[in-house]
């Protein structure tokens, strides 16, 4: 891992000197929102690049990610989903002037900030997620190694430009680990190198053992998210195919090399469409022991998962317990997340009516303490109109009063 600088992550994305947003809730004065950065998460937590406190945004909501110059925003699965122009969508790109609703905040770009006309005349994009963009400048090629895992990993990200790194089905990696965030990292390919964003996951992520927000990623480096490790091979790309060397006693492949992949002894070719290919990889949750094998005897094959997308990088084949056991820890992580943010709402409802109860304590405090002014200052006047009475009284009775007689 390098140190870039924020400038030159700026620039791999086509991004000006700043992101600038417009968020306007209802019946409120539009604000700007300045981000150095390109990229963004929204949501309630405090953490969050635009924090958005309403209990109908949810901790991580969405995910903004500029792109060749344009803003593409995710969803990441939040209880409400992201509301365009055309209605509720997953992801999509961020056109000048056309805004997305998230609770009930109206969010959009900013004239200042991207080239909005560049958006408006520019043709629609596919999505990054799963279409390459288009364009001459070629793009580096990505591959993942799984580390600390026996039999082989999933190798490159295919002609993807944005891949999401999480517990998710919808993400494009898919890590099927309780240490593992639904949507942990993204990982960006640019012209200048390949980039790892934080998106706010479980105990975030490390390059080399070091926790950062953000980071170009190099080859040989070495990504932590949650229990699982990959080490990036990053090479530039070209008309040629190019060889990942991997860890030893694995075979390794050219990235782009043309034509089917051989298939390996007692196992048939596995095909998931034009251009793209399936590739078997360890389960990085559980690992798995296989007694070694005798001489001539080959290795348990292990399959792709026909459910996921293609392209997407699939795990091992569960064992029959781990099929019937993931529903169970799906719906135990899932009501542990709505447990979860109740009782973050329970907690936010409690500080609201502390702060309620607080402030009327302190207005009936202020209301007594007038009151008793007022009486105090009631009973002054008295006081002070009653002398006034008998310093008049007594000089009345001074001036009546008969003179003394002389004795002589």
């Amino acid at each position: 891992m390098g140190e870039p600088s924020i400038g030159l992550f700026r620039k791999a994305c086509g991004a000006p000197d700043t992101l600038n947003l417009e968020i306007q809730s209802e019946g409120e004065a539009p604000e700007h929102q300045v981000l150095p950065q390109p990229f963004a998460v929204i949501g309630r937590d405090e953490r969050a690049d635009i924090p958005l406190m309403h209990q109908q945004v949810s901790k991580r909501h969405a995910y903004l990610q500029v792109i060749a110059g344009r803003v593409f925003c995710v969803d990441l699965g939040s209880r409400e989903g992201i509301l365009w122009e055309g209605g509720t969508g997953p992801s999509g790109w961020m056109e000048g002037g056309s805004p997305i609703w998230i609770g009930p905040y109206r969010i959009k770009l900013r004239e200042d900030g991207l080239d909005t006309a560049k958006s408006l005349t520019a043709p629609a994009l596919p999505s990054p997620l799963s279409h390459p963009m288009s364009g001459t400048i070629p793009l580096p090629d990505v591959a993942l190694e799984f580390l600390k895992f026996r039999t082989r990993s999933s190798w490159q990200m295919n002609d993807r430009v944005l891949a999401l790194v999480g517990r998710s089905r919808d993400c494009q990696v898919r890590i099927p680990d309780l240490s593992v965030s639904r949507f942990h990292c993204s990982l960006l390919r640019t012209p200048l190198g390949v980039w790892v964003v934080d998106l706010l996951g479980r105990e975030g992520i490390q390059i080399n053992g070091e926790n950062v927000p953000w980071a170009r990623l190099d080859d040989g480096d070495e990504l932590s998210v949650g229990n699982c490790q990959f080490r990036i091979r990053c090479l530039p790309s070209s008309g040629r195919g190019h060889r990942v060397e991997g860890p030893p006693g694995v075979k390794t492949r050219a990235l782009n090399a043309p034509g089917p992949r051989p298939s390996p002894p007692g196992r048939p070719e596995v095909r998931s469409g034009p251009g793209r290919e399936l590739e078997p990889v360890t389960t990085p949750s559980r690992p798995r022991f296989h007694p070694p094998a005798t001489a001539g005897e080959p290795e348990p094959p292990t399959w792709p998962s026909p459910a996921h997308e293609p392209g997407q990088i699939l795990v091992e084949k569960p064992s029959e317990r781990d099929r019937l056991a993931e529903p169970f820890f799906e719906l135990v992580i899932q009501k542990y997340d709505r447990m979860q943010q109740q009782m973050s709402d329970m907690q936010q409802q409690m500080s609201d009516q502390f702060h309620e109860v607080t402030m009327a304590m302190i207005q009936m405090f202020g209301t007594i303490h007038r009151e008793q002014m007022d009486m105090v200052r009631g009973e002054l006047d008295e006081i002070h109109r009653l002398s006034e009475e008998l310093k008049e009284l007594k000089a009345n009775s001074s001036r009546h009063s008969p003179a003394p007689q002389d004795p002589t």
